[in-house]
């Protein structure tokens, strides 16, 4: 009995569908509420819609909320084919801003006519190791005022002297070359095994120089348009780089000291057994006009060794503030206490 109902309620369905318009679901949830609870369990096709000229759509009617029934969600449409996800520009990489004090430096040696520019830094043993090297650099005057230098390439060639090189503009290069001194007294330069090819504009710290007499590198600078070739060394007259056409010396000399302060400390040093057998050996004992910087104090420092004053070949090193003296230690390179004076 119960079958021949649901038919004629199904019958009736379609009936009002096609004179009243009323949405499917709406007519069969009136016909659920009329049938009671007994017809909940049935089973009922979900109807398509039917146009009213009775043919049907390909789409899914969603019951209306005044109906009762529950809200079916329509899912967002999919990306058409061939679509991808979209993508975001990485991060742009800005290079640091060009060091003020690089650029500067540069204008200077251009503005006085240098295709390079030359600073001597200081002495530091040969045995030195890198860090201990750059230790020094970064607290020298010559660090302190360009402190792009502490970053600069450092060549570690045979020798005790340290200078700076920089050329004198962004297109300008370095390049070192090694060079010995022959039995007759002359150069002897190796151009086909550079030590040191820089880029344009790169600056160089140089470690160099073991005898006094002649320097065991050469140096040739360009600046796109003309080339200079130098060869770094200190005079022994005043301490001073010798001057030469093309060459800027940017050093920072120590202002001249009282000669009282001078003979001072090489009167303490004279007192200590250790120099007094190093003259009675027939050695000199000379101040080169620079400081050394021994727990955070400036010492006067001085040499001593053997030949003339333009020849002088220094063999060991001292140093003096006030009454405390040091002597560096070549095995170790490091600076021990000789005592108070």
């Amino acid at each position: 009995m119960k079958k021949r109902w649901t038919s004629g309620l199904l019958s009736l369905l379609l009936v009002l569908l096609l004179f009243s318009g009323c949405s499917a679901l709406e007519a069969l949830e009136q016909l659920k509420d009329r049938d009671g609870p007994e017809s909940s369990d049935s089973s009922v096709s979900e109807p398509s819609s039917v146009s009213s000229s009775g043919g049907e759509t390909s789409s899914t009617l969603e019951p209306s909320p005044s109906s009762g029934g529950e809200e079916i969600s329509t899912p967002e449409p999919a990306p058409p084919s061939g679509s991808e996800r979209p993508t975001f520009p990485e991060d742009e990489w800005e290079p640091e801003p060009e060091d003020a004090a690089l650029e500067m430096l540069q204008e200077e040696i251009s503005r006085n006519g240098g295709v390079v520019g030359v600073a001597f830094i200081g002495y530091m043993s040969n045995e030195s190791s890198e860090m201990d090297l750059r230790a020094g650099i970064a607290q020298s005057e010559i660090g302190k005022r360009y402190p792009f230098l502490n970053y600069a390439m450092l060549l570690m060639s045979e020798g005790d002297e340290v200078y700076a090189v920089v050329p004198c503009c962004e297109q300008g290069s370095i390049r070192v070359y090694p060079s010995m001194m022959s039995e007759q007294g002359e150069y002897v330069d190796d151009k086909n095994t550079p030590l040191f090819e820089g880029l344009p504009g790169e600056p160089l710290l140089l470690q160099c120089n073991l005898s006094e007499h002649y320097s065991n590198v050469l140096i040739t600078a360009d600046d796109g348009f003309g080339a200079v070739d130098y060869r770094p060394g200190i005079s022994m007259k005043d301490g001073r780089l010798a001057k030469e056409a093309g060459v800027y010396d940017f050093s920072i000399y120590e202002a001249a000291l009282e000669e009282d302060t001078v003979q001072s400390a090489m009167d303490l040093l004279m007192q200590t057994e250790e120099i007094q057998m190093a003259m009675q050996q027939g050695m000199s004992l000379m101040y080169t006009g620079d400081t050394e910087l021994i727990d955070g104090r400036p010492c006067l420092l001085f040499t001593i060794g053997t030949g003339p004053e333009d020849h002088f070949v220094r063999e060991g090193y001292y140093a003096v503030d006030g009454n405390m003296l040091y002597a560096f230690d070549n095995i170790y390179g490091v600076w021990t206490a000789l005592g108070v004076g």
